[in-house]
């Protein structure tokens, strides 16, 4: 697999001046590894407008293609677009595949594989994490995040009408080690073949495991 570049177009948002881009659509590691680091560091989707000079970010769909590890991450950001023929192809390669819908989520699971963790048992962990924070300390989150600093793996979450308000939750290693052993070979039976795993697949996972026994 090779990266491939592709011509473009945006409006600058900020002179409104419509102008010719080129984007990366594909990206293999194994052919150019030095974008990873732009794409962490959210310097990959950045645009300077000619007219203006200002820099941008210009998001758009993107195949994110780990051969070392086997990775492949594909970033569908229309909503309503459903995984398709892509994710089929890698998935016939043997590798793991996810359909991810945001740059947030794409940067979450490349820090998930880094950390040589299975990113459906954090998407489990994050559930469990969101009703603890719900039912013990009556906070709403939005969104819960895998994230990595130098002590090593947390979550961080952000409360319910907008990204203002939030918290770090730590990351419990025993807490990941049981759900391992209670889960990661029932994932692997009944869900093999899914490719977008989130918190709705978290929940809808729970829901097969336990629903039957309510």
């Amino acid at each position: 697999m090779k990266t491939i570049k592709e011509k473009d177009s945006f409006v600058c948002s900020y002179c409104r001046y419509p102008q010719s881009c080129e984007i990366i659509p594909v990206v293999s590691l194994s052919d150019t590894p030095e974008l990873k680091e732009k794409i962490m560091d959210g310097t990959f989707f950045d645009q300077v407008c000619e007219n203006c000079g200002k820099a941008e970010t210009v998001l758009h769909d993107l195949a994110y293609i780990d051969e070392e590890n086997k990775l492949c991450l594909i970033m569908r950001l229309d909503e309503e677009e459903e995984a398709g023929e892509e994710e089929e192809v890698y998935l016939d390669l043997g590798y793991t595949v996810r359909t991810v819908r945001s740059y947030e989520q794409l940067v979450e699971k490349i820090m998930i594989r880094d950390y040589q963790m299975d990113d459906r048992l954090v998407e489990l962990m994050k559930a469990a994490s969101y009703m603890i924070l719900k039912q013990a300390h009556k906070i709403d989150a939005d969104e819960i995040f895998f994230s990595v600093d130098d002590d090593g793996p947390y979550f961080v979450f952000f409360q319910k009408g907008g990204k203002q308000g939030g918290g770090r939750l730590p990351f419990m290693k025993g807490m990941y080690e049981d759900m391992e052993e209670r889960f990661a070979k029932k994932a692997d039976i009944f869900f093999k073949s899914e490719t977008e795993i989130d918190f709705a697949w978290a929940a809808e996972f729970f829901q097969k495991t336990y629903g039957s026994k309510s």
